[in-house]
């Protein structure tokens, strides 16, 4: 008989936000970001784009002249075209570790059909910084999607 020994997980079902922009107005970026009460954590950073090829930014990276953001699921990325060294990257990597039971469907099985509003009210705010005009972001160089399914 084998034993394990050591970290053993159990499969989990989450939800994920994933974002990737070039901040254009850094100014308009930090009013919006107070105006919101959006707070900026190890999920929700501001890099610069020599920092990611630096490898500085742990949930960020360059991969054959893109920006890659990843999660258990799917991965966005950017294009480093006209993006400089010192040019502010906002990135978004959100997981949120809800468990199979918030998926289950009327039916028991489960069910990863998810809109917008399945996020909470902050995460939505930062999920819909990538489509307004005030938020300081480049619309034109982001990228930003969610989603749901098995993390384990």
């Amino acid at each position: 008989m084998k034993i394990r020994n050591g970290f053993v997980s159990n499969s989990s079902s989450s939800s994920f936000i994933l974002g990737l922009a070039k901040i254009d107005d850094y100014n308009k970026f930090q009013n919006y970001i107070n105006q919101n009460d959006i707070k900026l954590n190890y999920q929700i950073t501001v890099k610069t784009y020599e920092e990611i090829k630096e490898h500085i930014c742990y949930n960020a990276k360059i991969i054959n002249n893109k920006i890659f953001v990843e999660s258990f699921q799917t991965d966005i990325c950017l294009s480093n075209d006209n993006i400089n060294d010192n040019d502010l990257i906002f990135i978004v990597n959100i997981t949120n570790n809800e468990g199979d039971n918030c998926f289950m469907s009327e039916y028991d099985y489960i069910d990863y059909d998810i809109d917008l509003s399945f996020f909470d009210n902050d995460q939505q705010k930062i999920y819909k910084m990538f489509f307004d005009d005030l938020s300081g972001l480049n619309l034109n160089k982001s990228e930003v999607t969610y989603g749901a399914g098995r993390n384990g």
